[in-house]
């Protein structure tokens, strides 16, 4: 319901806004209703301080048939613009910058709002926020609710500011946002909903997402999602994300995040709750650079479901794959998710922290390697319960393979030379029903080795918890110990 008054109210918008504008407000220069329907957003309109130029407008707004070019000299670094105005910003054009590998800056506390014919030509990454300000590394502060309150200096960004417990949303609809290649796209304010109508496509094997109409991308580059719900700042850094205020709700639906390339790229996503409804986390290595991570951390919940695979971080190539890091305190999944390795290199390390899990309706979570690679681990360290139960009438292709009538599952498997990856649970109680816990061979390699420490254990309805064997290579060492 809250998707659909969204989007109600985004078209609702767009329908009335029969004569978008780009209006500055005066505080960094003239005051001026800019000409469109393509405007040119020139350095003389702000100020540049060092590698900085700052832009202030009252409104700013695209509609489909529009653009808003920004450039200025060369040496300008970054792009920095605020909103002031008190109105949302709803961007259904193409936004574009001239100036050589700048990164840009919007700023809009009242609200962010992309169209399906929102678009980026930018040259370096792209942030969009709806947070109050932002703190420059030197103390000064680009202040978008409070203008009159700002200190601008040469510094770069270094943290998105919050003064309120309640900040405005950012949406998107159908929209397709890309950054070039190692570059970052952020989207940082209060609730976050990224939607779209069509579903995500994979390719023909299964093992990687090829289209969708609502999607994000950074090919070997970095996403960034945040999702604020108090006052504070989120703070980016190249190690992660931190965020530094309670945690809003990120809820996608039929969208791709996707920052594949030569190496896999990162995608760092904070908040309280993540709703991923037919939606797809895609970081694959393509080539012969080593991925980065993707890490989530929701302090509420994370909930993933839908009829594909959610969460995909393989290699095709000799670079290792992408990690995977995940921690919440309830984590409820009724997708897949995992890594494959269908290279030389090394499939992702899977680690998740949890206080409950709960694996349904034919879930699965694997770690594989096909070829001449390395598998990864997978390690769920799980404060309460782990638990996983029923199968999927539905169908899943993966490796050329419709999987259907499937159980829950969680496994490391090789289907080659090489071994399989280890296997290790920590956990207060295990659940089981109808479910399996597996390592195997498939192939000439052997299985991987299987720790389980928990207090309890229950299996019924045909559970397994098995080291299997169908090829040449070994079945793995298994291990159940009290925790």
């Amino acid at each position: 319901m809250k998707s659909q008054l969204l989007l109600t109210i985004f078209l609702l918008i767009i329908s009335l806004s029969l004569n978008a504008e780009i209006t500055t407000d005066g505080s960094l220069g003239s005051r001026a209703n800019l000409p469109g329907p393509d405007y040119q957003i020139k350095a003389d309109l702000g100020r540049q301080m060092g590698g900085n130029l700052f832009h202030s407008f009252q409104d700013f707004n695209l509609q489909s048939f529009e653009s808003a070019t920004f450039s200025g000299p060369n040496n300008v670094s970054n792009v920095i613009s605020r909103v002031t105005g008190g109105n949302p910003s709803s961007i259904d054009g193409l936004i574009r910058s001239t100036m050589p590998s700048a990164d840009m800056y919007f700023l809009n506390p009242y609200g962010i709002m992309f169209g399906p014919h929102a678009r980026l030509d930018v040259q370096g990454s792209f942030h969009a926020s709806t947070a109050d300000y932002l703190r420059l590394q030197d103390g000064g502060r680009f202040n978008a609710r409070q203008p009159s309150e700002s200190l601008l200096t040469v510094a770069p960004v270094e943290a998105f500011g919050f003064l309120r417990n309640t900040s405005a949303s950012i949406t998107t609809q159908d929209s397709d946002l890309s950054v070039p290649e190692n570059k970052t796209l952020s989207l940082i304010g209060g609730d976050i909903d990224l939607s779209g109508h069509s579903p995500v496509r994979f390719d023909e094997e299964g093992f990687m997402a090829v289209f969708a109409r609502s999607k994000l991308k950074a090919s070997a580059g970095r996403i960034n999602l945040a999702s604020v719900a108090s006052i504070g700042e989120v703070i980016p850094s190249k190690q992660g994300l931190d965020l530094n205020a309670s945690g809003g709700q990120i809820t996608t639906n039929n969208t791709l995040v996707d920052v594949s390339g030569r190496g896999g790229g990162g995608v760092f996503i904070r908040g309280g709750q993540l709703l991923m409804q037919d939606s797809v986390v895609q970081a694959s290595t393509l080539d012969d650079l080593d991925g980065k991570s993707v890490d989530m951390q929701l302090t509420e919940s994370i909930s993933i479901s839908g009829n594909l695979l959610g969460l995909l971080n393989s290699t095709f190539g000799s670079g290792d794959a992408s990690s995977l890091f995940i921690k919440t305190p309830n984590l409820k999944n009724t997708s897949w998710m995992g890594s494959v390795s269908l290279g030389s290199g090394k499939s992702a390390d899977i680690e998740i922290e949890a206080g409950q899990i709960w694996l349904e309706n034919g879930d699965r979570i694997f770690n594989s390697v096909m070829e001449s690679g390395q598998s990864g681990h997978l390690h769920f360290k799980v404060k309460e319960i782990l638990s996983l139960s029923g199968q999927d009438s539905g169908n899943i292709v993966m490796g050329g393979i419709a999987y259907e009538n499937y159980p829950s599952l969680i496994s490391t498997g090789t289907f080659s030379n090489a071994k399989a990856g280890n296997l290790t649970i920590e956990t207060d109680h295990l659940n089981l029903d109808g479910a399996i816990i597996s390592v195997d061979s498939f192939g000439v390699g052997d299985a991987g080795e299987m720790n389980i420490h928990a207090n309890t254990a229950k299996l019924t309805n045909g559970a397994l918890i098995s080291s299997s064997v169908f090829g040449q290579g070994n079945g793995g060492e298994t291990q159940y110990t009290n925790r």
